[in-house]
């Protein structure tokens, strides 16, 4: 007897078909297994294996994930497979839940960020944990990164951080078999991201930050009260503008001694994370004084004479070296001019400065990358010294 003579089957398609639609139809394959096939008018046919046998033990079953798939397709305009993947995804057990999933992205992630960086991944996931714990959970990667996306404007740089860590996070769990590839985040994030088209106000000033002329740092440092916490601070914005350090390079300078020559030189133990794969290697230090500067920062350091301010506080020594210039009314009025100006100053402006320093004496742009800790392409991305005027001097200096 055929199966779809049993007496369970009347009752059943009504059944179906009151939960779902007359385009919605389950019979048997040659196997036995319930297959579901859905015609949309004006639309190709579409066919499902459930993963139920069809019997009458298992029809409540089926009946039920009918009734999801359905709700699946018609509120969110997705297929019945990727409606499939959906409910399978939410059923999936325990060790490879969303939750659970964190735990293990973590400790990945220990391994290559710091745990302040990770507390900015924490937020993003938690955010898209909550929409697939939501009655309208996303059924896509792409679509997750999205809804997550909503929180932030167009455009921000916090909008394009969250995109990326949403993304890794989701490719972890494609490589640990957790998800299918329909989970997959989209090679290019771009419209994603969007383009931040808000009108700026009257006084915005972008975040790049611009770096300082070389007389103003000197002046910076000659407007420093003559005391202990005024000696030490005024060393301490010499070392980062001749050397172009990071503030927080502070903590890890030393002197070393060239093994062949014999010669005294800073070096820099700190090593930058620079994403999931890579990290700056320590180096050796270049200073470039400024013209008509004699700081004698390497004899000093040697003697014990520059003693730097406790820089741990806050966030680091950026952080309290800034709240120390705050205070300084030299340093007001450079905000204010540079500001009236449309440009950002901060205490990177000291290492923006060796940069251009260096760009102004043709120094090659690969051995100005690797003295400060970073690549050519970080060089060129994130410094401003690369301008009109930097490049006609270059061009005038080739063609004099």
């Amino acid at each position: 007897m055929s199966l779809t003579s049993h007496a369970w089957v009347k009752p059943f398609r009504a059944q179906l078909r009151s939960s779902t639609s007359s385009g919605w139809f389950v019979r048997p394959d040659r196997h036995g297994n319930a297959r579901l096939l859905v015609q949309i008018q004006g639309k190709k046919g579409q066919t499902l294996n459930l993963g139920h046998s069809f019997t009458k033990a298992e029809s409540g079953k089926i009946l039920i994930l009918c009734s999801r798939l359905f709700e699946l397709v018609k509120t969110r305009g997705i297929d019945i497979k990727t409606a499939f993947r959906l409910v399978n995804g939410n059923e999936i057990d325990q060790d490879s839940s969303w939750e659970s999933a964190l735990d293990g992205f973590k400790k990945r992630m220990a391994l290559n960020i710091s745990e302040k960086t990770w507390e900015d991944y924490e937020t993003v996931i938690n955010l898209a944990l909550g929409f697939m714990s939501s009655h309208r959970p996303a059924a896509s990667g792409t679509e997750l990164i999205e809804m997550t996306l909503s929180r932030w404007p167009a455009g921000t740089r916090r909008r394009k951080l969250a995109a990326q860590q949403l993304s890794r996070f989701l490719r972890y769990r494609i490589e640990m078999g957790q998800l299918t590839d329909n989970w997959s985040p989209p090679p290019d994030l771009t419209e994603l991201i969007g383009i931040d088209i808000r009108p700026k106000p009257k006084n915005y000033v972008p975040n790049k930050t611009t770096e300082l002329k070389d007389q103003e740092i000197v002046s910076l440092i000659n407007s420093f009260p003559d005391t202990a916490a005024g000696k030490e601070k005024a060393d301490a914005i010499c070392l980062i503008a001749e050397l172009g350090l990071r503030p927080h390079e502070l903590n890890f300078l030393s002197v070393k001694a060239d093994p062949s020559t014999g010669e005294k030189y800073f070096h820099c133990s700190y090593q930058k994370r620079a994403g999931a794969k890579h990290r700056t290697k320590s180096r050796r230090l270049y200073p470039f004084p400024i013209k008509g500067t004699n700081w004698n920062l390497l004899e000093r350091w040697q003697s014990g004479d520059i003693k730097l301010p406790s820089l741990s506080a806050g966030n680091g020594a950026a952080e309290c070296l800034m709240k120390y210039l705050k205070r300084r009314s030299y340093w007001k009025e450079l905000e204010a001019a540079y500001a009236a100006r449309g440009e950002n100053i901060a205490i990177y402006s000291l290492r923006n400065s060796y940069c251009l320093r260096c760009n102004k004496q043709g120094l090659p742009l690969a051995a100005v990358a690797d003295a400060m800790g970073n690549t050519p392409d970080v060089l060129m991305a994130k410094y401003t010294w690369a301008n009109e005027s930097s490049t006609a001097e270059a061009f005038q200096k080739i063609v004099a």
